[in-house]
This record gives structure tokens, sequence and C-alpha cells, in this order.
């Protein structure tokens, strides 16, 4: 008898806030690529979408001296559907150093976050003189991961031979003191220690060739990481991006069919993705992107020894894509540059796993009047859906067909917010969804995942039996959970 066995990963289905919501926190920011950042303007917004306030407690310094300047703790009340914006000081955003990987040997750099209940935190840092600036999803620490599970890419950041940009990487420990490697595509790899309460350990690369990145990290003990460009895109027209990449749910790669891993994206809005495989991966894994006209596909090459180009899908993919993985879980990020245009304003994101869509209401915030919100749903869901009470789909054809995915059909749809400040999300009738904030003020774009769930591509699992001499099988299909947090 012969036995064909295909591993699975699977969470149950998330509770009423999505697993990006917590309670405890630990983050920095992207760190300015000049000595004296007196312009940035660093805060967090905490978002509370339950139905009692929420005391949410934060822990900094004032100045980069941790002998002059002790710890302080402050708590803030996060009011019950609502929302609090909590000012930080700006050397959190100082580049202390010159670039390279620099281990423990500077100020502490991180904060660490407490609430009394799940909130959702966004980190802002803003210019107010260039007005260059972004916000990212802060991730809680019970998503923290060990081993060889954080590959992603970083565009490229700002050539200027005067002022140059930097890509950067912060590692962040949750837990314990770790060690590990971060690895640039096609180098050795860089050794790093990194403390909880030690100075921050991080990685920072000019790229005066314009070139991205791709990263792989590993560590012996969980950890977080903060990505970012202090200045993505044209010298001329830059802007900051940062992010939080996600953990893979494995570092391992199939010969055969295993995965069933699916990343719609809606490229009406942002039509350019990095996608990465783990470092373990030794042969070619393969993207199959489908557009939502008619039968179009095609297969992307996915090199474990070259850096794998930007991907933009030209007009025979129609307004949606789903990137389809089958033997080896994949990142995705998407990148919006407009310095490609002349523009100013660049973002970058993670671009979510059908398996990490949330069900059930979730809450975000807007920093400017008619920013938009960016969501690809399951049909029904998206025709019922409502933002602060007003239906988000509309028959004036504000949305596209993705198609259809394991069976359910999906729409991507965009729906301007008239109004900035919080905002709450009801789903309505069953069904999943993912969503992006997107908005633009004067020089400074930004993009966030509004909500999303520590789920990842699911892993089909088949029991193949050969009952006779035949060739007779019978077919049987299971899943196997991962290692909850």
């Amino acid at each position: 008898m012969r036995i064909v066995v295909l591993l699975a990963i699977w969470f149950a289905t998330c509770s009423a806030l999505p697993d990006s919501a917590g309670t405890s926190f630990i983050f920095g920011y992207v760190r300015d690529a000049a000595w004296n950042i007196t312009n940035q303007v660093l805060s967090v917004t905490v978002l509370n979408g339950n139905s009692l306030d929420c005391s949410f407690t934060i822990k900094y310094r004032e100045g980069y001296d941790d002998e002059k300047y002790p710890l302080l703790t402050k708590t803030f009340t996060a009011p019950k559907m609502g929302l609090v914006e909590i000012p930080v000081p700006s050397w959190y955003g100082w580049q202390y150093d010159s670039g390279g990987m620099q281990v423990d040997n500077g100020p502490k750099q991180l904060i660490t976050a407490t609430s009394t209940c799940a909130v959702t935190v966004i980190a802002n840092n803003y210019d107010k003189v260039t007005q260059q600036g972004d916000s990212y999803l802060v991730l809680p620490t019970r998503w923290a991961k060990s081993g060889s599970v954080y590959a992603f890419t970083l565009p490229p950041a700002s050539n200027d031979v005067e002022n140059p940009g930097y890509q950067h990487i912060s590692i962040i420990p949750t837990e314990q003191d770790v060690k590990g490697t971060l690895t640039i595509f096609g180098s050795d790899p860089l050794p790093f220690t990194a403390r909880p309460d030690g100075g921050t350990t991080y990685f920072m690369r000019k790229t005066p060739k314009a070139n991205a990145y791709a990263y792989h990290i590993q560590a012996d003990g969980p950890i977080l990481i903060l990505a970012g460009v202090t200045c993505a895109g044209s010298y001329k027209a830059c802007d900051h991006a940062a992010f939080m990449p996600q953990p893979l749910p494995t570092p391992a790669c199939y010969q055969n069919p295993t995965l069933d891993d699916n990343h719609p994206a809606y490229t009406s809005i942002t039509n350019g993705f990095y996608v990465d495989i783990p470092g373990a991966c030794t042969g070619t894994q393969q993207l199959k992107v489908f557009g939502n006209r008619g039968a179009m596909s095609k297969n992307f090459p996915l090199s474990p020894t070259k850096q794998t180009p930007l991907l933009s899908y030209d007009s025979s993919f129609g307004g949606a894509v789903n990137m389809h993985a089958e033997t080896a879980p994949v990142h995705i990020t998407r990148y919006h540059d407009l310095s490609t245009n002349g523009k100013q304003g660049a973002f970058i994101d993670v671009v979510a796993s059908i398996s990490q869509f949330i069900d059930g209401d979730s809450t975000f915030y807007t920093r400017n009047d008619n920013d938009l919100v960016e969501m690809i749903c399951v049909v029904s869901m998206c025709m019922s859906a409502t933002v602060d009470g007003t239906p988000m789909f509309s028959l004036d054809k504000n949305f596209t067909t993705v198609g259809s995915i394991n069976g359910d059909n999906y729409y991507a749809m965009s729906v301007a917010i008239p109004k900035k400040g919080f905002h709450l999300i009801q789903s309505g009738r069953e069904g999943t969804y993912a969503y992006y904030v997107v908005g633009q003020s004067q020089n400074a774009m930004y993009g966030y995942i509004g909500g999303i769930n520590s789920k990842f591509g699911t892993l089909r699992v088949r029991f193949d039996f050969e009952l006779d001499k035949k060739n007779t099988s019978n077919m049987a299909y299971s899943n196997m959970a991962y290692p909850p947090d």
C-alpha cells in the first residue's frame, strides 16, 4: 500500500477581533537618513473596537541617554469605539550610526506597550518640513516566531549623493536574548545578537545602484521584524515607507504540489509586488498568477539564487489578480511608488493570504479626508458590508471581480472615506475579507493593512491508498493544526 502524506497548516476561525489586535507590543521606527531629525513627528494611534474603554500603557525615554533619561511609564485611555493618538519623542527616529549590521551597541530604541483589552496599534512617522512619512500596522508580540521564517524584499532607497536614503531593518526580540543571522540575497550571513532590554540591533544599507534587495532572517528565539526605506523611490520624489514583514508559516519547500496559498490583490491601486520564498528552497519555485479576465494565467519563476524582480501585471490580467503558490509558502510585499510618474508618495505592505482573511467587524483610521479603503472580500460580504453604517458596495462600479478561489467568489473594491478619523467596518453577512487603508497628504503617502489573522496558507493533506492491483484508489483529505501561539 502506498501512502502520500501532504502536511497541512490551519488555524481555527478568529473570534470577534482580528489577530492583529493585541494586548502586548514592542515596536520602533525606521530611522531617518539624517542626523538632525527635529522635523520628525512620531506617534502611535491606538484603535479600540471594544464595547468598553481600555487602558493603554506605553514605556519610553525622553532622550537617548538611558542614564540621564529614565524609562517613563505613561497610561492613556483608549475610548470604546474610538482612538487615542499618543506622541513619541522624535529621537526614536534618530539615525545614530553608519550603515551595516549594528549589534546591541547603540541606544535602546524599542518601545513597549500593553493594553487592558485587545487594541490595534498604528505607528506613525512624518516629517513636518518635507511632509514625507508613513504609518504601519504594529503586530502584537504573539506574532513573534523563531527559526528561518522571515523572507522579504525591500525596494531601493533614494540614491541622492548628498543625502542618500537607506534600507533599514530592526530585530525585535520579544521574550529572551536571541542569536541569529541576517542574509542579504546572494551574500554570506551576517551574525547578530539581540536583547529585549539592550541596544537596538539593526541593519542599514544604501542602494546607490537603485537595486531592491531580498533578506532572509533566522533566530533561535521569537522575534518580530521592522523594515522599511527612509526615502523610497527617485531622490527627486521619494517618500518614507515602513512595515512589519510577517513570518512564513513554515521554512519548508516541497517537491510536489502541497500548499494552497492564495494572495489576491487589487492591481488598480497598486501594481508592484515582491515575492519571496523560504531560504531553505534549493530549486526554482513557481508562482501562478490568475487574472480576473477569463482564463488569463501565467507562471512566474521564483529563483533561490537570483533576486526576483518587482512583478507587475499588464492590462490583460484585468484589475485584480490571485497569486497562487503550491510548493513553498510565499511572502508578498506590495510596493506603491508614485515617483515613477514624477510624483511623491510611496508605501510598502504585506499582501494577505486568503487563510489570513478576517471575519466579523474591524476598526481602522484615516489620516485625511477622502482616503481610501481597498477591500478583497467574499461576494456576499462585499455586498452587505458597511463602514460607519454606510454600505460599501455600489452598483456604480466601485468593484471588480477577482474570481473563484477554493469555491468562493471574491470581489475587489475601493471606497473613499469622506472624513478622517476612527471608522468601523461591519461585515453584515458571513464571509471573509482583507482590507488596506491608503491615503496621501501633500508629499506623504501611507498604506497599511487594516486587520489580519495570524494563520497562513492552508496546506492540503492527502492520503492516497492503492486498494488493489488495478490501481483503483481512494483519496482522503485532512488538515493538521499549526502549533498555536
